[in-house]
């Protein structure tokens, strides 16, 4: 699986990066506000309509209540707007009464996506090759039984992941970067 060495994590190049509102008219943000003032789980999304990536949004939606007993605050970044809103209510914040959108946010500059390595040329050949392997079949049949439906709308040959970064500037503390299809991170 993913699971990369924290500190190889150039926090410093995503702190600075504008993110924006779902909401209209969109307002935005510096991301480092995100764990300014108390750490932060950030889902970095491959594609928001992706089945695959509906069901890792479902996992980390199950954390919430722990996440908020440890005062840790959960959003997700995606590059695109393809199919965001749903992906926001019916999943990522499903059963969430803080809101339906206001902790998912748009990452334009790509800069999450960067920092997690974004993928280059062994990422692009897998993006066919990977449709067809075993783990993205088994990584298919989890989604079913999470109940995760998904569509064929936007780009997804850039890979996601999931990072936590800890309060103010203690960095980044765990990450995990998407290898195959749906890989989701861990939740222990």
């Amino acid at each position: 699986m993913g699971i990369i060495e924290a500190s190889a994590i150039p926090l410093a190049s995503v702190a600075t990066a504008t993110l924006s509102t779902l909401s209209s008219p969109s307002t935005t943000i510096t991301a480092s506000t995100l764990w300014s003032d108390q750490p932060a789980l950030i889902m970095v999304v491959r594609r928001p309509g992706c089945k695959l990536c509906r069901a890792q949004a479902l996992e980390l939606a199950a954390l919430r209540p722990r996440l908020k007993a440890l005062n840790i605050r959960l959003a997700a970044v995606s590059h695109q707007t393809d199919s965001i809103e749903e992906f926001a209510r019916d999943y990522f914040n499903k059963d969430n009464a803080d809101g339906a959108t206001e902790n998912v946010w748009i990452d334009s500059s790509r800069a999450f996506y960067k920092a997690l390595g974004e993928g280059g040329k062994e990422r692009e050949r897998n993006t066919i090759l990977g449709l067809f392997s075993w783990k993205m079949l088994r990584n298919n049949s989890g989604a079913d039984k999470l109940g995760a439906r998904g569509n064929l709308s936007g780009e997804g040959g850039i890979m996601g992941g999931v990072m936590l970064v800890g309060k103010g500037d203690a960095g980044v503390k765990w990450a995990f970067q998407e290898v195959d299809f749906g890989d989701r991170a861990p939740q222990e």
